[in-house]
């Protein structure tokens, strides 16, 4: 028996060893054919590539060839296209992958190994990119040491945008401002018509518009205009119907097509009335504290009501007047030139002496006049710190002031008849009556060493002042009655203030007044300026009853 021992290299490099016994030469013979071929089969079979193996010599496979279309929609259009291209081999690491062409549109995006079980390749992942329409070869080889495992060629046709369809499609109008039917259109609008497409103007002879079914002529626009809406300035007028058509042949798009007939009508706004003018009222206010906004406890600085709209004082019946005609849709000029303290004669020398307030007189709708209190209040005495004692009035001079007030109010009217003559002899002239600051029922003792009348009550005492009594047989008129008795040709008002307080308060001044406070303040408070005010204006608006008189 005879042993035989061989080392060889298969074509992966690995060495194989094997033995064999022979009997006979004959036999030896055998068995070295045997082996011979056995080598053979194994050395063939260590290479593979793709799903093939390496033959001894490897040729090149043929090539796969792949050709793609690749549609531009509008010109300079960047297309791409991405593909992968797979090598197998026993050891994927050593494969190559080489693109034949490189002119920068074709872009290695990414390589990947797998070499799990049997499935042992590599993946190159391209990206062709390009905005130029054309023709685009390529052929990319998968190589281990210079043999070919894959060839694949691509082949990119890059097509330019489609020429679109010859356009056969009519224009027509999108739409139209004003809208067809519309009413209530703006005198001031235009006509704007737009269209789905560019348009072109053939004939503006065949655009017409009618007013009130009346052909009407308006600017046109011109042949050869090209454009997507068309504006029509027409001077619109009030209440009126127009109808606007284009004919055929007036408009055709860009491509020849033309406009199929087309109107529209519309109706304009109806020609608004112009509201009235505000009903303008110059008020003028002339007198003593109480006009002008001498208040006792009225500050409420929340509202704005409270404050003198006049600009001077603080809440006055001035103020209640002129905000209840603004709010009834009025412009009031409202003028309040009344001073604290005055007397009626002092009224009498503004009259006479200030040229200002004389022409205020001849342009004013209304005048009021408050004065007269302080003609009796003045014969009350100050103490040290300004206080007034209104219970210890010097009587004698109360009357004076009483006679003084009768002798002034007369040329005070006169005066105002003069100023008003023949120029604004319509003015209304509202004159307020001097209410009694005294509750009826007050019994505290006051100065009766110079009284006239010598009354239980301080009240009725005072009252002898404001109302007409007798002394000695003769009449004894008192500020109200010189009031309310004055006889003259002005449209002449009497607001009578005195009697209203003493009908709903005659036991109770401090309800509108400050006079049973803390100091005596025979001012009205918030609640009396109001009545006063609301007195004035059933004055104004022509009111006749109990407490306004002429």
């Amino acid at each position: 028996m005879i042993h035989v021992s061989f080392l060889t290299k298969n074509a992966s490099g690995r060495k194989w060893k094997g033995s064999l016994e022979m009997r006979s030469r004959k036999r030896v013979r055998r068995i070295s054919l045997l082996m011979a071929l056995l080598l053979v089969f194994v050395s063939l079979n260590s290479l593979s590539f793709g799903a093939k193996k390496i033959k001894d010599p490897p040729t090149p496979p043929e090539p796969t060839s792949n050709e793609i279309d690749l549609q531009q929609v509008a010109p300079g259009e960047t297309v791409t296209h991405d593909f992968s291209i797979k090598a197998d081999y026993n050891d994927p690491s050593l494969i190559v992958m080489t693109p034949t062409s490189e002119d920068g549109h074709l872009v290695l995006l990414s390589e990947s190994i797998k070499t799990n079980g049997k499935n042992k390749s590599k993946t190159a992942n391209y990206k062709f990119t390009t905005t130029a329409p054309g023709t685009y070869l390529y052929t990319v080889e998968a190589s281990v040491s210079g043999e070919v495992l894959i060839t694949e060629d691509y082949i990119f046709n890059v097509l330019p945008p489609a020429s679109p369809p010859a356009d056969t499609e009519p224009p027509f109008v999108f739409s139209t401002e004003p809208a067809n039917n519309d009413i209530g259109v703006l005198k001031a609008s235009d006509v704007l018509i737009t269209f789905d497409d560019t348009i072109k103007v053939m004939d503006n002879a065949l655009i017409t518009v009618t007013a009130n079914d009346i052909g009407i002529d308006f600017s046109k626009p011109e042949n050869g205009l090209e454009a997507i809406s068309l504006t029509l300035s027409l001077n619109l007028e009030y209440d009126t119907v127009y109808a606007v058509s284009l004919a055929t042949g007036a408009i055709e798009d860009l491509a020849g097509n033309p406009l199929a007939p087309y109107s529209f009508s519309f109706a304009t706004e109806t020609e608004p009335v112009e509201p009235p003018a505000p009903e303008t009222i110059n008020y003028l206010a002339l007198g003593d504290s109480v006009p002008y906004g001498t208040t006792y406890d009225t500050t409420d600085d929340s509202d704005p009501a409270y404050s003198g709209v006049d600009g001077i004082g603080e809440y006055s019946y001035v103020d209640k007047v002129a905000y209840t005609l603004a709010g009834d849709g009025k412009m009031v000029n409202v003028t309040n030139l009344s001073v604290e303290g005055w007397v009626a004669n002092d009224v009498l020398l503004q009259l006479q002496n200030d040229e200002i307030v004389r022409e205020m007189i001849r342009n004013a709708d209304v005048m009021s006049l408050c004065v007269g209190a302080n003609n009796i209040m003045d014969a009350a005495p100050r103490n040290f710190f300004g206080i007034i004692d209104f219970y210890d009035i010097d009587w004698t001079l109360a009357n004076q002031g009483r006679g003084d007030f009768e002798n002034d109010w007369s040329r005070i009217i006169s005066e105002i008849e003069a100023i008003v003559s023949g120029i604004n002899e319509d003015i209304v002239l509202e004159v307020m009556t001097i209410y009694n600051p005294y509750d009826g029922d007050d019994n505290d003792a006051y100065n009766k060493e110079t009284s006239l009348f010598n009354e239980t009550l301080i009240h009725d005492e005072a009252d002898h002042y404001f109302s007409d009594s007798v002394l000695d047989g003769n009449r004894f008129n008192g500020l109200n009655t010189i009031i309310k008795n004055t006889t003259t040709v002005l449209d002449y008002r009497v607001v009578d203030v005195y009697q209203y307080f003493e009908d709903y308060y005659a036991n109770d001044k401090k309800a509108v007044t400050g006079f049973y406070n803390f100091f005596d303040d025979p001012h009205p408070d918030k609640n009396g300026q109001d009545i006063i005010g609301d007195l004035h204006l059933d004055a104004f608006n022509g009111v006749q009853n109990d407490y306004v008189m002429y």
